[in-house]
Formats: structure tokens, sequence, C-alpha cells
């Protein structure tokens, strides 16, 4: 998932900007795929030409000749007098952020993007309208079993069952789970490229999507034009383990841009202090709270604890227009007012639908902590203030952490050059967001 920041100037004048060729890599073998036009699964806006359909590739890129799946793929034909042959392809975040079923709003966004410029947006490999996709509806229920839930050692272990228990669902299943993977959705793509018949092509990447077009670049780098990394994931980093640390940084940053705001100061002052006091609190005595999904209308019983009003500030940078309203909501708790910080629990449901939840360990346990530790997480802990990395016991995260899954997940240790930082001379636009948690 991903906070999507447009700087719309500079995007427009890097992606129509001539752009020097890079020097290709020896490239792979060809890669074997098909196009199977469809029916949208979407109503098709006014006045605007798309083609859909799958994208056929090999299960596993080293088997041409075995079984297939199926990509599923929106075209948003440019039309104007200007075209340019080179489409710009959409690389989703997640790993598992569903795209097409929602893709004339993302076309509608990315317009400037895509200017004179077909656009290409997919689902990857068991994502969304793609087949197989590899929904793991066990974690998506045990996160709404567990809103009423105080004891962290309890949420943490029913976690990590939800997650096993999909893990043996899709393995009797019959789902090969070792073919979801960075290397495989890099292939995919220039799959992708092959069978829409496109030449050169531009990638945008966010978030997960932004390692994603690293190894495109690292892999398939010869018919690449240009490339935008937006909250760019370097791939010799852990987003398992990194992620302890970022997330409270940023909540630190924003802090301080409030102390350093006069007006904020002066309306919210010592917001640190008063966060600290709030979570400590709230986490000795949580408070009964009514949130309601915005998707559906639907009201739960939860609890508002501590632990709560930290995953709803990671939340909350995730989306942009709500940051502004933080200060008051911490100040509102600290008063005793739950009504605005209710709303921003809330709005964490709005990402319980946007991935495909069984994806994210196949991917991640193959690639994500290799040469990472434990160790590491705890001691990123140890050197935080203790308010910032949640009231649970430390060594839950050891039992029932993302190593403990990892270690219980049916996918081998990819290669560790994967983890080598990626050299290349296409042309790439930098993106960063100054509060991104992760």
């Amino acid at each position: 998932m991903y906070k999507r920041t447009i700087v719309v100037s500079a995007l427009i004048a890097f992606l129509l900007a001539g752009c020097s060729q890079p020097n290709p890599q020896e490239p792979p073998g060809q890669p074997s795929a098909s196009f199977e036009e469809t029916p949208c699964p979407f109503s098709v806006p006014a006045g605007q030409i798309v083609t859909c359909g799958f994208v056929v590739v090999p299960q596993d890129h080293n088997d041409p000749e075995g079984p297939t799946l199926r990509l599923a793929v929106a075209v948003f034909k440019d039309q104007s007098s200007e075209h340019l042959p080179d489409p710009v392809i959409f690389l989703a975040g997640g790993p598992g952020e569903k795209v097409v079923h929602a893709a004339p709003d993302l076309a509608q966004i990315f317009g400037p993007v895509h200017a004179n410029r077909d656009l290409v947006i997919f689902d990857q490999r068991g994502v969304g309208l793609s087949e197989p996709a590899l929904e793991c509806p066990e974690m998506v229920q045990v996160g709404y079993d567990l809103l009423d839930e105080p004891d962290p050692e309890v949420v943490a272990q029913e976690v990590f069952d939800a997650i096993l228990a999909c893990r043996d669902r899709m393995v009797d299943e019959g789902h090969d789970l070792s073919v979801y993977n960075t290397v495989q959705n890099a292939a995919d793509v220039e799959a992708l490229r092959v069978a829409l018949r496109y030449d050169r092509v531009n990638l945008y990447g966010g978030s997960y999507g932004s390692l994603l077009a690293q190894a495109v670049m690292r892999d398939h780098p010869e018919h690449i034009r240009s490339v935008v990394l937006e909250s760019t994931l370097p791939a010799e980093k852990s987003f398992f383990v990194d992620t302890t640390l970022t997330v409270p940084q940023a909540i630190i940053r924003l802090l301080d841009l409030c102390a350093a705001d006069q007006a904020c100061a002066g309306a919210y002052p010592d917001l640190e202090d008063v966060l600290f006091e709030v979570i400590d609190r709230l986490n000795q005595e949580p408070v009964a709270i009514t949130v309601i999904d915005p998707t559906d209308g639907q009201s739960y019983d939860a609890l508002l604890s501590g632990d709560t009003v930290l995953a709803n500030l990671r939340v909350v940078l995730y989306l942009t227009p709500t940051i502004p309203s933080v200060p008051q909501a911490i100040y509102d708790v600290y008063n005793g007012d739950y009504e605005l910080m209710t709303q921003l629990t809330s709005l964490r449901f709005l990402f319980s639908d946007a991935s495909t939840r069984g994806i994210m360990y196949p991917v991640m346990c193959s690639e994500d902590l290799i040469g990472r530790t434990q160790e590491e997480i705890i001691e990123i802990r140890d050197s935080l203030p203790p308010q910032l990395v949640g009231s649970a016991d430390p060594n839950l995260s050891t039992e029932y952490g993302f190593f403990a899954v990892c270690e219980n997940w049916p996918v081998e240790e990819a290669d560790e050059r994967i983890k080598e930082p990626v050299v290349s001379d296409i042309p790439t636009l930098v993106i960063a967001g100054e509060l991104d948690p992760v």
C-alpha cells in the first residue's frame, strides 16, 4: 500500500522530454506471453477507448512450456493527434494492491503522466482480477474480530494463526507459492510489453511498485525508455525490518512540524508530550467506541487503545488530506473527546479490501529478510520512545512477527544478489514524501 503523490509539472516534463538511451545489459530470453481480449470489468468512461483482457504468462518463466497464469489488464488508449508509441505501465504497490477494478479512477488521477501515451494498468500475478488470485479472507476477518480485543498478546497470536491458516488453505488448493516473487513479477512486466506489442515503455512504480520497477530495470532493461520511482523501497532495504524505524520517524517529523509552526504550536503546545500521555493512558484503560466502515456503513464495537492511536497515525500519514487533523485529534482525546479519533480509526477500513493479502508473504518471505535478523528489530525498538513501538511484549515479535511467519512459509530464500542496489543508465525520476511512514 502507498500514498500516491503527483508532482504534475515535474512528471510531465520528465516523461515527455527526450531521454537518452540506456546502456542495456545482456537481455534474458524472450518471454512467452499472449493477450486475450475480454469485456472491461468496469464502465468505460464516455469518450475513452479502453482495451481489457488477460495477458497469459508462464506460471514459472523458467519453464515457459509449463502451467500458465492470467494477468488482468486494462489499456487506456491515447487518441491525441500527438500520440507517442511508448506507453506508461503502472506498477502497483503492496505487494498485492488491486488496481484494475478501479482503473478509470486511476487513469484520471494519472492523466498528466500519460499525456499523449497509452496507460497500461494491470493486476500483478496472484492479485485482484488476475487468475488465480490469492485472496486471504482469514486475515481480513481477524481484523474485524479483534477490533475490541484489549490484549496485545491475543491480537498477535490470532493474526499469526490467521496468516498460517491462509497459507494452509492456499497450499491445499494446489497453489505453487514459490512462483510469487519480484523476479517473476519483473518477467511478467516484460511479457506484458511483448503481448501488447509495445517496443519501448515507461514505468511508474510506487512503494512495492518501485521495487518491482527496479527489478525490471535490472533484469529487462533493453526496452525501458524512462522510469518514475515514487515512495521508493530500495532493493537493499527490508520493508519488514526498516519500517520498525521509519514509521516512528515519520510520526516524530509530523510532531516537529507542528512545533515549528507558530499557529499549530500555539493551538497544540507540547504535542509530543500530549501524544505520549494519551498513548500511555489509553493502553492502561482503553475506551469503548463504535467505528463505521465508510465503504458500506456497517458499524462495529471497538476499543480505542494507545496502540490504536499509534496505528491510526500510520494510516493517516498515507492519506495526505487528513494529516492536518492529527493535532486536534490528539488533543481532543487528551481532553476526553473521542469523536475525531474514532473517525480516524474508521479510515482503516479503507484498506481492508484494497489488497490481495495472500500474496504478501510469498513475495516478501522469499526476498525481504535476506541478511537481516530479528535482533535488529529488537535493537530498533529499544532505541525508540516506548509509546512509538506499541505496548506488546517484545518477545511477541519474536514468536509471532515477520520472521516467525516466514520461517513457517513454504518458499525458499531468493539469491542474495537481488538485494544489491540497482545501477542503471535509464533516465529515472525519484519522488519522496516528507511524511511517508514507510
